[in-house]
């Protein structure tokens, strides 16, 4: 068992215990090998572990200073066959560090833990980030059980390895290391296979109302459910037992800005756009250090991802950066995560400080390649993740840049793609479009006479008109309510009956950082809140149903998500808490209104169950 280990910067200065025998190393960066431990690695152990520094930053210490005799005796217990594995991180072939798996501390068999360290010299070369890669590979990438890992609260170093590798941190325990306090990271991704069987109760939005199903199975195959029905009309083999909880459609975010997660709270109080507003003062100063720094970027829409997965988001609608290749993190992560969703690299050529704008042909030549990309990477997934246009809003994009990207969109196979912008966001920004389009009309004739109104999700819409609605409607165009980020940046709030009266689909967005919470069941919940505002009574059910099938029905996909039946996709939450005695309703009530993460008990997404 080999504990974490800090992230010295310097190597050990001890001339007592630091021997000269890492003289042999190429301290540059070079290949990097894991492999099973061989007797020929002894000397090369010792000389790696003998450090000071190191053996007082493990979690639990060990020799130091660490001899032959040492070395071998881990040599020979990590080469026995005890259930515990032992791996040797070699760099060109020289011994750099070890990492461990053990069978962790619960009573469940299937949870590891894992613990590694890396030579000081060594140290912020990337061993330890490809070594706890691959051993997590080899306990089968947490697919089979739940690996997790705990480290000193003050080891940042350790600490970014772990997150690199989508580990997620859970919490803190008190001086659970000789009185230190100690980060508990997981990564759990029980259910690899898109096949499986659950029995329980069933509630999903349809018609107005929701339909109850107590007491049935659903069986899916390859991520579509193939069975639902009640428990005793099973034929053959016995029911399986019942999970408890109810289970409920997937929730769906349609509009979710993941770079913004780094500063979500923070600057609420400035109106949302001109000198020192909220775009200038952190929007695009965030986004453009995930621009600069593709592991911050990573680092930062894992978060968002995660976040949303635990949240019970299963499918979402990302705002990427204006960088491609950041883009394409993106998309990356959410494919590594298994959230189902939309992807999309924000363009904007216009009107947005000079260290983030684009050239419009250079913009659209790299919108050209991301899209590629994802739909490249897309092909892996059976499509699961998808890319979006995204014209970031009408102030920030020509009409060059708007016609570039419809003609993007008629490029793609079958000439669709989902468009996802601002629309009619605040009264700030509406006025600034008056000036630069004057008697072009609204922000929904701009989009419409450049062909991108069609088929897209627009986000806000809280000062469109009647005439507005109709053409949105006409054109196949959704909304993203965000009820929370209206409240602060808006300048009024959406009555989502005129949408609908128009018979303009309308879905929920959390709007992440303008709204300071990721989590849909709280956007469902101020739709509630921004409905009575406008005076009229949007009932929590109804909320519910723009959470799960409405957003489905923006997105276009109602006959495959937001509901349960045969052929539909097995995306799913399954949620525990507080029953009542009037039954599955009463207690998806008490889900809507007082449930949050603590709440859920699995997430699945096309069948695998994710979290």
């Amino acid at each position: 068992m080999i504990p974490l280990t800090a992230s010295p910067k310097e190597p050990d200065p001890d001339s007592s215990i630091h021997t000269n025998k890492h003289n042999h190393y190429n301290m540059k960066k070079g290949a990097i090998k894991v492999c099973k431990f061989d007797p020929k690695f002894t000397e090369g152990l010792a000389a790696a572990a003998n450090y000071k520094s190191l053996a007082s930053s493990l979690r639990v210490g060990f020799p130091s200073p660490y001899q032959q005799k040492h070395a071998a005796d881990f040599i020979t217990k990590a080469t026995r066959d005890d259930g515990e594995i032992n791996r040797c991180i070699l760099m060109n072939d020289q011994v750099a560090g070890v990492v461990s798996a053990w069978r962790g501390r619960s009573i469940d068999p299937s949870v590891w833990e894992i613990g590694y360290w890396v030579s000081p010299p060594l140290q912020g070369l990337g061993l330890a980030t490809e070594a706890v890669r691959t051993i997590v590979e080899e306990l089968g990438g947490g697919r089979l059980g739940r690996i997790e890992a705990s480290v000193r609260v003050c080891n940042s170093g350790s600490r970014r390895v772990l997150e690199k590798n989508g580990f997620v941190k859970e919490g803190i325990t008190r001086g659970l290391d000789n009185g230190v306090d100690c980060v508990t990271y997981g990564l759990f991704r029980r259910g690899g296979g898109r096949g499986g069987k659950v029995r329980g109760d069933f509630v999903h939005y349809a018609d107005g109302g929701l339909d109850c199903f107590e007491d049935y199975i659903c069986e899916w195959e390859k991520g579509r459910i193939t069975r639902f029905e009640k428990a005793e009309e099973g034929a053959g083999q016995p029911p399986p037992p019942r999970s408890g909880g109810v289970f409920t459609p997937g929730l769906i975010d349609l509009h979710n800005h993941a770079p913004q997660h780094a500063f979500k709270g923070t600057g609420l109080d400035k109106p949302l756009m001109g000198p020192g507003g909220w775009l200038e003062s952190y929007t695009f100063r965030a986004e453009k250090m995930c621009c600069d720094d593709l592991e911050r970027a990573r680092l930062t829409f894992r978060e968002a991802v995660t976040s949303g997965l635990r949240n019970g988001t299963t499918t979402a609608v990302y705002f990427g950066v204006l960088d491609a290749e950041a883009s394409k993190v993106l998309a990356d992560v959410m494919i590594e995560e298994g959230q189902r969703g939309w992807a999309s690299k924000v363009s904007m050529d216009r009107n947005a400080p000079g260290y983030y704008v684009e050239d419009t042909a250079e913009g659209l030549s790299r919108l050209s390649d991301f899209v590629d990309h994802v739909v490249r990477r897309g092909e892996e997934c059976d499509g699961r993740v998808r890319p979006a246009l995204c014209p970031r809003f009408i102030p920030t994009c020509s009409p060059e840049m708007l016609r570039g990207i419809e003609a993007i969109r008629r490029e793609h196979p079958g000439g669709k793609m989902l468009v996802t912008s601002h629309l009619s966001e605040s009264v700030d920004e509406v006025d600034f479009v008056k000036t630069l389009h004057q008697g072009e009309g609204s922000d929904a004739d701009i989009f419409d006479a450049a062909g991108l109104l069609h088929d897209s999700i627009q986000a806000h819409c809280v000062h469109c008109c009647p005439k507005d609605w109709v053409k949105m409607r006409d054109c196949g165009s959704a909304v993203a309510h965000c009820p929370l980020s209206n409240f602060y940046f808006a300048g009024g709030t959406l009555d989502v009956r005129a949408p609908r009266e128009a018979g303009v689909r309308v879905g929920l967005g959390t709007d992440v950082a303008g709204g300071y919470d990721g989590s849909i069941l709280s956007a469902a919940r101020h739709a509630v809140i921004a409905a009575r505002v406008c005076g009229g009574d949007l009932a929590w059910w109804e909320a519910f149903g723009m959470a799960t099938a409405g957003g489905a029905e923006a997105l276009g996909m109602e006959g495959e998500l937001g509901k349960f039946g045969v052929g539909f996709r097995m995306d799913a939450v399954c949620w525990e808490g507080e029953r009542r005695e009037d039954g599955i309703e009463g207690y998806l009530e008490w889900i809507v209104h007082k449930g949050d993460d603590r709440n859920i008990r699995a997430v699945y997404v096309d069948g695998r169950q994710v979290v």
